[in-house]
Protein backbone atom coordinates (compact mmCIF):
# COMPACT_ATOMS: atom_id res chain seq x y z
CA UNK A 1 0.00 0.00 0.00
CA UNK A 2 1.16 3.59 -1.04
CA UNK A 3 1.51 6.45 2.12
CA UNK A 4 0.27 9.43 1.42
CA UNK A 5 2.79 11.51 0.98
CA UNK A 6 3.24 14.53 4.11
CA UNK A 7 6.42 15.44 4.13
CA UNK A 8 6.06 18.26 7.09
CA UNK A 9 3.17 15.49 8.65
CA UNK A 10 0.68 18.81 9.14
CA UNK A 11 -1.92 16.82 7.08
CA UNK A 12 -1.98 13.72 8.56
CA UNK A 13 -2.14 15.61 12.18
CA UNK A 14 -4.58 17.23 11.26
CA UNK A 15 -6.78 14.55 9.85
CA UNK A 16 -5.62 12.14 12.67
CA UNK A 17 -7.37 14.91 14.72
CA UNK A 18 -10.84 15.01 13.20
CA UNK A 19 -10.93 11.21 13.23
CA UNK A 20 -9.75 10.27 16.57
CA UNK A 21 -12.20 13.02 17.75
CA UNK A 22 -15.10 10.86 15.69
CA UNK A 23 -14.09 8.03 17.32
CA UNK A 24 -13.95 9.46 21.06
CA UNK A 25 -17.14 8.68 21.73
CA UNK A 26 -17.65 5.15 19.90
CA UNK A 27 -18.40 1.85 21.51
CA UNK A 28 -14.29 0.71 22.89
CA UNK A 29 -15.14 -2.88 21.92
CA UNK A 30 -16.82 -1.96 18.24
CA UNK A 31 -13.58 0.40 17.82
CA UNK A 32 -10.96 -3.03 19.03
CA UNK A 33 -13.27 -5.43 16.78
CA UNK A 34 -13.15 -2.69 13.87
CA UNK A 35 -9.64 -1.70 14.40
CA UNK A 36 -8.30 -5.46 14.50
CA UNK A 37 -10.00 -7.01 11.78
CA UNK A 38 -8.68 -3.57 9.18
CA UNK A 39 -4.74 -3.79 10.18
CA UNK A 40 -4.89 -7.71 9.14
CA UNK A 41 -6.80 -6.93 6.15
CA UNK A 42 -4.59 -4.18 5.29
CA UNK A 43 -1.54 -5.84 6.38
CA UNK A 44 -0.97 -3.00 8.95
CA UNK A 45 0.36 -5.36 12.13
CA UNK A 46 3.16 -5.64 9.83
CA UNK A 47 3.84 -1.65 10.35
CA UNK A 48 3.61 -2.30 14.28
CA UNK A 49 7.31 -0.93 14.75
CA UNK A 50 7.07 1.97 12.74
CA UNK A 51 4.05 3.90 14.64
CA UNK A 52 3.50 6.99 12.77
CA UNK A 53 3.39 5.01 9.13
CA UNK A 54 0.89 2.80 10.58
CA UNK A 55 -1.03 5.22 12.00
CA UNK A 56 -0.95 6.77 8.57
CA UNK A 57 -1.64 3.64 6.93
CA UNK A 58 -5.11 3.26 9.13
CA UNK A 59 -6.23 6.67 8.58
CA UNK A 60 -5.68 5.56 4.43
CA UNK A 61 -7.92 2.27 5.01
CA UNK A 62 -10.76 5.24 7.15
CA UNK A 63 -10.99 7.27 4.56
CA UNK A 64 -9.58 5.36 1.15
CA UNK A 65 -8.36 7.38 -1.92
CA UNK A 66 -9.85 9.67 -4.44
CA UNK A 67 -11.22 11.05 -1.17
CA UNK A 68 -9.69 14.25 -0.73
CA UNK A 69 -9.10 14.68 3.32
CA UNK A 70 -8.99 18.27 4.57
CA UNK A 71 -5.28 17.63 6.20
CA UNK A 72 -4.02 16.98 2.32
CA UNK A 73 -6.20 21.02 1.78
CA UNK A 74 -4.41 22.53 4.28
CA UNK A 75 -0.88 21.50 3.93
CA UNK A 76 -1.48 22.21 0.61
CA UNK A 77 -2.44 25.84 1.36
CA UNK A 78 0.81 25.98 3.75
CA UNK A 79 2.91 24.99 0.58
CA UNK A 80 1.27 27.73 -1.18
CA UNK A 81 1.85 30.37 1.47
CA UNK A 82 5.76 29.42 2.10
CA UNK A 83 6.00 29.53 -1.90
CA UNK A 84 4.22 33.35 -1.49
CA UNK A 85 6.78 34.06 1.32
CA UNK A 86 9.85 32.84 -1.43
CA UNK A 87 8.25 35.32 -4.09
CA UNK A 88 8.14 38.02 -1.50
CA UNK A 89 11.57 37.23 -0.09
CA UNK A 90 13.31 37.68 -3.27
CA UNK A 91 11.49 41.35 -3.81
CA UNK A 92 12.01 42.48 -0.49
CA UNK A 93 16.08 41.41 -0.66
CA UNK A 94 16.24 43.08 -4.47
CA UNK A 95 14.30 45.96 -3.04
CA UNK A 96 16.66 46.28 0.00
CA UNK A 97 20.04 45.39 -1.74
CA UNK A 98 19.08 47.92 -4.83
CA UNK A 99 18.56 50.85 -2.15
CA UNK A 100 21.76 49.51 -0.64
CA UNK A 101 24.08 49.55 -3.46
CA UNK A 102 22.79 52.79 -4.92
CA UNK A 103 25.18 54.88 -6.52
CA UNK A 104 25.03 58.23 -7.95
CA UNK A 105 28.68 58.91 -8.96
CA UNK A 106 28.97 61.77 -5.88
CA UNK A 107 29.60 59.15 -2.96
CA UNK A 108 30.72 55.75 -2.85
CA UNK A 109 28.74 53.06 -2.11
CA UNK A 110 29.46 52.38 1.94
CA UNK A 111 30.86 49.07 3.14
CA UNK A 112 29.90 49.78 6.65
CA UNK A 113 26.49 50.01 5.97
CA UNK A 114 25.97 47.12 3.86
CA UNK A 115 28.27 45.40 6.43
CA UNK A 116 25.66 46.67 9.33
CA UNK A 117 22.59 45.42 7.19
CA UNK A 118 23.39 42.86 5.24
CA UNK A 119 25.86 40.69 7.76
CA UNK A 120 25.16 42.04 11.05
CA UNK A 121 21.14 42.10 10.41
CA UNK A 122 21.50 38.54 9.32
CA UNK A 123 23.64 37.58 12.26
CA UNK A 124 21.46 38.94 14.62
CA UNK A 125 18.73 37.26 13.82
CA UNK A 126 20.49 34.09 13.64
CA UNK A 127 20.92 34.66 17.09
CA UNK A 128 17.44 35.27 17.72
CA UNK A 129 16.51 31.54 15.75
CA UNK A 130 19.21 30.03 18.00
CA UNK A 131 17.61 31.37 21.04
CA UNK A 132 13.54 30.63 19.15
CA UNK A 133 15.30 27.26 18.49
CA UNK A 134 16.90 26.34 21.65
CA UNK A 135 15.18 23.15 23.72
CA UNK A 136 12.34 22.72 25.98
CA UNK A 137 14.35 21.35 28.62
CA UNK A 138 16.42 24.28 29.67
CA UNK A 139 13.18 26.68 29.47
CA UNK A 140 12.61 26.04 33.12
CA UNK A 141 16.37 26.73 34.09
CA UNK A 142 16.24 30.37 32.50
CA UNK A 143 13.43 32.43 33.63
CA UNK A 144 11.83 34.40 31.26
CA UNK A 145 13.28 32.01 27.91
CA UNK A 146 10.00 30.72 27.04
CA UNK A 147 8.17 34.59 27.11
CA UNK A 148 11.20 35.04 24.43
CA UNK A 149 10.78 32.34 22.53
CA UNK A 150 7.37 32.95 22.37
CA UNK A 151 7.67 36.69 21.60
CA UNK A 152 10.59 36.04 18.99
CA UNK A 153 7.65 33.82 16.95
CA UNK A 154 5.47 36.04 16.46
CA UNK A 155 7.83 38.30 14.52
CA UNK A 156 8.82 35.73 11.84
CA UNK A 157 7.02 36.37 8.57
CA UNK A 158 5.68 33.03 8.55
CA UNK A 159 2.58 34.43 10.99
CA UNK A 160 1.19 34.96 7.75
CA UNK A 161 0.38 31.24 8.27
CA UNK A 162 -2.40 31.45 10.49
CA UNK A 163 -3.63 34.59 8.52
CA UNK A 164 -4.00 33.00 5.35
CA UNK A 165 -5.36 29.54 6.95
CA UNK A 166 -8.06 31.61 8.39
CA UNK A 167 -9.62 31.82 4.93
CA UNK A 168 -9.78 28.71 3.27
CA UNK A 169 -13.25 27.27 3.18
CA UNK A 170 -15.50 26.44 5.97
CA UNK A 171 -14.92 22.66 6.09
CA UNK A 172 -11.34 23.31 5.99
CA UNK A 173 -11.33 25.94 8.71
CA UNK A 174 -12.89 23.51 11.08
CA UNK A 175 -10.32 20.90 10.62
CA UNK A 176 -7.46 23.50 11.33
CA UNK A 177 -10.02 24.84 13.75
CA UNK A 178 -10.43 21.26 15.56
CA UNK A 179 -6.75 20.76 15.47
CA UNK A 180 -5.77 24.22 16.60
CA UNK A 181 -8.00 23.18 19.89
CA UNK A 182 -6.51 20.23 20.40
CA UNK A 183 -3.28 21.93 20.63
CA UNK A 184 -4.44 24.18 22.87
CA UNK A 185 -5.82 22.20 25.62
CA UNK A 186 -2.65 20.50 25.20
CA UNK A 187 -0.33 23.39 24.40
CA UNK A 188 2.60 21.78 26.65
CA UNK A 189 2.30 18.99 23.89
CA UNK A 190 1.08 20.10 20.46
CA UNK A 191 1.83 24.02 20.94
CA UNK A 192 5.00 23.12 19.42
CA UNK A 193 3.98 22.31 15.43
CA UNK A 194 2.15 25.89 14.91
CA UNK A 195 5.67 27.19 16.26
CA UNK A 196 7.70 24.72 13.91
CA UNK A 197 5.29 25.87 11.21
CA UNK A 198 5.60 29.48 11.21
CA UNK A 199 9.78 29.59 11.49
CA UNK A 200 9.63 26.85 8.90
CA UNK A 201 7.35 29.35 6.68
CA UNK A 202 10.02 32.50 7.86
CA UNK A 203 13.64 30.16 6.91
CA UNK A 204 12.13 29.96 3.32
CA UNK A 205 11.77 33.62 3.42
CA UNK A 206 14.90 34.48 4.98
CA UNK A 207 16.67 32.18 2.04
CA UNK A 208 15.01 33.85 -0.82
CA UNK A 209 16.01 37.15 0.34
CA UNK A 210 18.99 37.14 0.67
CA UNK A 211 19.06 35.28 -2.63
CA UNK A 212 17.12 38.35 -3.90
CA UNK A 213 20.09 40.48 -2.42
CA UNK A 214 22.94 38.48 -3.71
CA UNK A 215 21.14 38.90 -7.38
CA UNK A 216 20.88 42.64 -7.02
CA UNK A 217 24.77 42.54 -6.17
CA UNK A 218 25.67 40.76 -8.67
CA UNK A 219 23.49 42.80 -11.59
CA UNK A 220 24.68 46.03 -10.65
CA UNK A 221 27.82 44.42 -9.97
CA UNK A 222 27.68 43.39 -13.57
CA UNK A 223 26.08 45.97 -15.26
CA UNK A 224 27.11 49.18 -13.65
CA UNK A 225 29.82 51.08 -12.17
CA UNK A 226 29.66 50.83 -8.75
CA UNK A 227 32.63 52.31 -6.43
CA UNK A 228 32.84 51.11 -2.78
CA UNK A 229 34.38 52.84 -0.35
CA UNK A 230 33.87 53.12 3.66
CA UNK A 231 32.85 55.81 6.42
CA UNK A 232 31.51 56.00 9.88
CA UNK A 233 31.18 58.79 12.45
CA UNK A 234 32.53 56.41 14.69
CA UNK A 235 36.41 57.17 15.20
CA UNK A 236 37.54 53.88 13.25
CA UNK A 237 41.05 54.15 12.00
CA UNK A 238 42.03 51.85 8.89
CA UNK A 239 43.78 49.50 10.58
CA UNK A 240 40.81 48.35 12.59
CA UNK A 241 38.71 48.26 9.60
CA UNK A 242 41.17 45.94 8.57
CA UNK A 243 40.43 43.55 11.49
CA UNK A 244 36.66 43.73 11.12
CA UNK A 245 37.26 42.84 7.69
CA UNK A 246 39.74 40.15 8.07
CA UNK A 247 37.41 38.48 10.87
CA UNK A 248 34.35 38.64 8.31
CA UNK A 249 36.48 37.28 5.36
CA UNK A 250 38.11 34.26 7.56
CA UNK A 251 36.07 31.41 6.33
CA UNK A 252 37.36 31.97 2.74
CA UNK A 253 40.38 34.14 3.55
CA UNK A 254 42.76 30.68 2.46
CA UNK A 255 40.25 29.61 -0.82
CA UNK A 256 39.63 32.83 -2.16
CA UNK A 257 42.73 35.37 -0.97
CA UNK A 258 41.46 37.95 -3.78
CA UNK A 259 38.24 38.42 -1.85
CA UNK A 260 40.23 39.75 1.45
CA UNK A 261 40.56 43.49 1.18
CA UNK A 262 44.37 44.64 1.48
CA UNK A 263 45.21 46.93 3.92
CA UNK A 264 46.20 49.19 0.82
CA UNK A 265 42.72 48.76 -0.01
CA UNK A 266 41.02 49.92 2.98
CA UNK A 267 43.21 53.03 3.49
CA UNK A 268 42.89 54.51 -0.23
CA UNK A 269 38.81 54.25 0.33
CA UNK A 270 38.27 55.73 3.39
CA UNK A 271 35.71 58.89 2.52
CA UNK A 272 34.01 61.30 4.56
CA UNK A 273 30.53 62.32 3.72
CA UNK A 274 31.79 66.11 3.45
CA UNK A 275 33.47 66.10 0.20
CA UNK A 276 32.32 62.15 -0.77
CA UNK A 277 35.30 61.52 -2.41
CA UNK A 278 38.04 58.88 -2.06
CA UNK A 279 41.72 58.73 -3.51
CA UNK A 280 41.44 56.36 -6.17
CA UNK A 281 37.69 55.91 -7.38
CA UNK A 282 38.94 52.84 -9.13
CA UNK A 283 40.42 51.32 -6.60
CA UNK A 284 36.45 50.84 -5.03
CA UNK A 285 35.41 48.68 -7.41
CA UNK A 286 37.85 46.11 -5.95
CA UNK A 287 35.59 45.47 -2.93
CA UNK A 288 33.13 43.20 -4.69
CA UNK A 289 34.68 40.58 -4.48
CA UNK A 290 34.59 40.49 -0.46
CA UNK A 291 30.80 41.72 -0.60
CA UNK A 292 30.04 39.41 -2.66
CA UNK A 293 31.65 36.19 -0.57
CA UNK A 294 30.52 38.17 2.79
CA UNK A 295 27.05 38.26 1.39
CA UNK A 296 27.18 34.30 0.08
CA UNK A 297 28.76 33.02 3.49
CA UNK A 298 27.26 35.13 6.46
CA UNK A 299 24.01 35.50 4.37
CA UNK A 300 22.74 32.77 2.31
CA UNK A 301 24.80 29.76 3.38
CA UNK A 302 23.57 30.10 7.57
CA UNK A 303 19.78 30.38 6.10
CA UNK A 304 20.37 27.42 3.71
CA UNK A 305 21.35 25.25 6.93
CA UNK A 306 18.71 27.14 9.11
CA UNK A 307 15.91 26.16 6.36
CA UNK A 308 16.24 22.22 6.74
CA UNK A 309 16.83 22.64 10.27
CA UNK A 310 13.64 24.29 10.62
CA UNK A 311 12.04 21.80 8.40
CA UNK A 312 13.28 18.82 10.70
CA UNK A 313 12.14 20.70 14.09
CA UNK A 314 8.50 20.60 12.71
CA UNK A 315 8.39 17.17 11.61
CA UNK A 316 9.99 16.31 14.90
CA UNK A 317 7.14 18.26 16.68
CA UNK A 318 4.17 16.64 14.13
CA UNK A 319 5.50 13.02 14.80
CA UNK A 320 5.75 14.08 18.65
CA UNK A 321 2.19 15.60 18.09
CA UNK A 322 0.65 12.43 16.43
CA UNK A 323 1.85 9.62 18.54
CA UNK A 324 -0.07 11.94 21.59
CA UNK A 325 -3.07 12.72 20.10
CA UNK A 326 -5.80 11.89 22.49
CA UNK A 327 -6.56 8.44 21.34
CA UNK A 328 -3.74 7.68 19.05
CA UNK A 329 -1.97 5.14 21.46
CA UNK A 330 -5.21 3.38 21.81
CA UNK A 331 -5.58 3.02 17.45
CA UNK A 332 -2.00 1.61 17.88
CA UNK A 333 -3.18 -0.68 20.69
CA UNK A 334 -6.15 -2.11 18.82
CA UNK A 335 -4.01 -2.41 15.47
CA UNK A 336 -1.08 -4.60 17.51
CA UNK A 337 -3.10 -6.19 20.08
CA UNK A 338 -5.50 -9.89 19.73
CA UNK A 339 -8.74 -9.39 19.34
CA UNK A 340 -10.47 -10.26 22.96
CA UNK A 341 -13.81 -10.06 23.53
CA UNK A 342 -13.87 -8.71 27.40
CA UNK A 343 -17.41 -9.84 28.93
CA UNK A 344 -15.83 -9.19 33.03
CA UNK A 345 -14.37 -11.83 35.02
CA UNK A 346 -15.67 -15.06 35.39
CA UNK A 347 -17.91 -17.78 33.31
CA UNK A 348 -19.32 -17.22 30.17
CA UNK A 349 -22.99 -17.55 31.55
CA UNK A 350 -22.44 -15.47 34.33
CA UNK A 351 -21.26 -12.49 31.73
CA UNK A 352 -24.70 -13.39 29.90
CA UNK A 353 -26.34 -13.23 33.70
CA UNK A 354 -24.89 -9.86 33.47
CA UNK A 355 -25.96 -8.87 30.00
CA UNK A 356 -29.26 -9.54 30.84
CA UNK A 357 -29.21 -7.58 34.53
CA UNK A 358 -27.78 -4.96 32.93
CA UNK A 359 -29.72 -4.70 28.86
CA UNK A 360 -27.81 -6.89 27.19
CA UNK A 361 -25.97 -4.91 24.14
CA UNK A 362 -27.07 -1.84 25.96
CA UNK A 363 -24.74 -2.15 28.54
CA UNK A 364 -22.20 0.03 27.37
CA UNK A 365 -18.58 -0.19 26.36
CA UNK A 366 -16.21 2.91 26.99
CA UNK A 367 -14.40 4.82 25.01
CA UNK A 368 -11.12 4.31 26.15
CA UNK A 369 -9.05 1.29 25.12
CA UNK A 370 -6.70 0.80 28.67
CA UNK A 371 -3.18 0.06 28.01
CA UNK A 372 -2.09 -3.33 28.31
CA UNK A 373 -0.17 -2.98 31.73
CA UNK A 374 -4.12 -1.66 33.19
CA UNK A 375 -6.41 -3.34 30.67
CA UNK A 376 -6.94 -6.81 33.09
CA UNK A 377 -5.75 -4.53 35.91
CA UNK A 378 -7.09 -3.00 38.76
CA UNK A 379 -9.33 -0.14 38.99
CA UNK A 380 -9.44 2.55 42.06
CA UNK A 381 -12.86 3.90 42.07
CA UNK A 382 -13.89 7.32 43.14
CA UNK A 383 -17.58 8.30 43.73
CA UNK A 384 -17.88 11.91 43.28
CA UNK A 385 -20.31 13.60 45.07
CA UNK A 386 -22.36 11.26 46.06
CA UNK A 387 -23.61 9.10 42.81
CA UNK A 388 -24.58 6.84 45.32
CA UNK A 389 -24.56 3.66 43.10
CA UNK A 390 -23.78 -0.19 44.71
CA UNK A 391 -20.49 -1.51 44.80
CA UNK A 392 -21.69 -4.86 42.74
CA UNK A 393 -23.26 -2.86 40.16
CA UNK A 394 -20.04 -0.71 39.64
CA UNK A 395 -18.00 -4.10 39.35
CA UNK A 396 -20.33 -4.64 36.49
CA UNK A 397 -19.77 -1.50 34.88
CA UNK A 398 -16.02 -1.64 35.39
CA UNK A 399 -15.35 -5.66 34.57
CA UNK A 400 -17.70 -4.62 31.27
CA UNK A 401 -16.49 -1.60 29.75
CA UNK A 402 -13.31 -1.12 31.14
CA UNK A 403 -12.02 -4.65 31.38
CA UNK A 404 -10.75 -4.60 34.75
CA UNK A 405 -11.26 -5.28 38.49
CA UNK A 406 -12.72 -3.31 40.65
CA UNK A 407 -10.50 -1.87 43.13
CA UNK A 408 -10.74 0.38 46.19
CA UNK A 409 -13.99 2.47 46.26
CA UNK A 410 -14.15 5.42 47.71
CA UNK A 411 -16.55 8.33 48.24
CA UNK A 412 -14.80 11.97 47.42
CA UNK A 413 -16.60 15.63 47.09
CA UNK A 414 -19.84 16.85 48.69
CA UNK A 415 -19.96 17.99 51.70
CA UNK A 416 -16.78 16.06 52.73
CA UNK A 417 -13.88 18.33 53.47
CA UNK A 418 -10.56 19.00 51.28
CA UNK A 419 -8.50 17.09 53.95
CA UNK A 420 -11.02 14.02 53.01
CA UNK A 421 -10.61 14.64 49.60
CA UNK A 422 -6.70 15.12 49.90
CA UNK A 423 -6.51 11.62 51.89
CA UNK A 424 -8.64 9.97 48.80
CA UNK A 425 -5.58 11.25 46.67
CA UNK A 426 -2.47 10.56 48.42
CA UNK A 427 -4.49 6.63 48.33
CA UNK A 428 -5.18 6.62 44.63
CA UNK A 429 -1.34 7.79 44.34
CA UNK A 430 -0.52 4.93 46.53
CA UNK A 431 -2.50 2.38 44.87
CA UNK A 432 0.06 1.67 42.33
CA UNK A 433 1.32 2.91 38.76
CA UNK A 434 -0.77 0.17 36.70
CA UNK A 435 -4.21 0.79 38.53
CA UNK A 436 -6.09 3.19 36.78
CA UNK A 437 -8.18 6.06 38.17
CA UNK A 438 -11.80 6.08 37.75
CA UNK A 439 -13.90 9.11 38.56
CA UNK A 440 -18.03 8.50 38.52
CA UNK A 441 -19.91 11.58 38.22
CA UNK A 442 -23.46 12.65 38.41
CA UNK A 443 -24.24 13.15 34.35
CA UNK A 444 -27.10 15.57 35.26
CA UNK A 445 -24.49 17.91 37.10
CA UNK A 446 -22.71 19.53 34.99
CA UNK A 447 -18.50 19.90 36.11
CA UNK A 448 -17.76 22.48 38.43
CA UNK A 449 -14.82 24.43 40.05
CA UNK A 450 -14.56 22.19 42.81
CA UNK A 451 -14.45 19.25 40.13
CA UNK A 452 -11.59 21.08 38.61
CA UNK A 453 -9.87 21.60 41.48
CA UNK A 454 -9.52 17.85 42.64
CA UNK A 455 -8.24 16.32 39.38
CA UNK A 456 -5.96 19.00 39.38
CA UNK A 457 -4.44 18.04 42.69
CA UNK A 458 -5.46 14.19 41.49
CA UNK A 459 -3.30 14.68 38.30
CA UNK A 460 -0.37 16.28 40.20
CA UNK A 461 -0.45 12.99 42.64
CA UNK A 462 -0.73 10.53 40.18
CA UNK A 463 1.51 12.05 37.13
CA UNK A 464 1.78 13.03 34.16
CA UNK A 465 0.98 9.06 32.71
CA UNK A 466 -1.26 7.75 35.20
CA UNK A 467 -4.89 7.41 33.38
CA UNK A 468 -8.11 8.81 34.84
CA UNK A 469 -11.40 8.05 33.39
CA UNK A 470 -14.11 10.38 34.31
CA UNK A 471 -17.35 8.53 33.91
CA UNK A 472 -21.01 10.67 33.66
CA UNK A 473 -23.58 8.24 34.98
CA UNK A 474 -27.23 9.24 35.06
CA UNK A 475 -30.11 6.84 36.73
CA UNK A 476 -33.23 5.23 35.82
CA UNK A 477 -36.30 5.37 38.16
CA UNK A 478 -35.42 1.91 39.66
CA UNK A 479 -31.61 3.84 40.79
CA UNK A 480 -29.53 1.74 38.31
CA UNK A 481 -26.95 3.52 36.64
CA UNK A 482 -28.22 5.35 33.20
CA UNK A 483 -26.45 6.46 30.15
CA UNK A 484 -25.92 10.10 30.07
CA UNK A 485 -28.07 12.32 27.39
CA UNK A 486 -26.82 13.65 24.56
CA UNK A 487 -25.89 17.10 25.57
CA UNK A 488 -24.42 16.16 29.21
CA UNK A 489 -21.98 13.74 27.53
CA UNK A 490 -21.34 16.66 25.01
CA UNK A 491 -20.75 18.82 27.62
CA UNK A 492 -18.61 16.75 29.34
CA UNK A 493 -16.29 15.67 26.24
CA UNK A 494 -15.51 19.36 25.18
CA UNK A 495 -14.75 19.90 28.77
CA UNK A 496 -12.41 17.07 28.94
CA UNK A 497 -10.87 18.28 25.55
CA UNK A 498 -10.34 21.36 27.28
CA UNK A 499 -8.94 20.31 30.32
CA UNK A 500 -5.17 20.39 29.34
CA UNK A 501 -4.93 16.35 30.40
CA UNK A 502 -4.03 14.03 27.81
CA UNK A 503 -4.10 11.05 30.25
CA UNK A 504 -7.87 12.27 31.35
CA UNK A 505 -10.46 10.22 29.42
CA UNK A 506 -13.87 10.62 29.26
CA UNK A 507 -15.66 6.65 30.36
CA UNK A 508 -18.88 5.77 28.77
CA UNK A 509 -19.34 2.93 31.41
CA UNK A 510 -23.53 2.41 30.09
CA UNK A 511 -24.53 3.35 26.65
CA UNK A 512 -28.04 4.67 25.57
CA UNK A 513 -30.47 2.47 24.17
CA UNK A 514 -31.67 1.99 20.53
Amino acid sequence: MKAHASPSRLGLLVDLAGRLEADALRDGHELHRRDRHLGQQAGLDALKGRPIEQLEQWLTAMDPPPKRRPGQKVEGWYRIVCGLLLIVGLIAGWIVAAGLFAYDGTQPVNIVRLLAVLIGGQLLLLVLLGVLMLPQGLLRWVPGLAAVQEALSMLSPGRIVPWVMQRLSQVHREAIERFAGVTRSHHGRFGHVEKWAVVRAGQGFAVAFNIGALMACLYLITFSDLAFGWSTTLHVEAETMGHITTAVAAPWAAWVPAAVPSAELIEQTQFYRGDGRIEDPRAGTRWWPFIVAALLTWGLLPRLLSLPLAAWRLRRACDRAILELPGAAEVLQRLNSPLVETHGHGSPQAAADSDETLGGDDAAAVAWQADPATADGEVFAIDWAGLGLARPDIEQLVGRAVGGRLGPLVRAGGAQPVEADDRIIEQAAASGEAAAVLVLVKAWEPPLLDLTDFLTRLRQALGPRRPVLLAPLGKDGQGQAAAPGEQELSLFARWVAAAGDPQLRLALLVKEKA
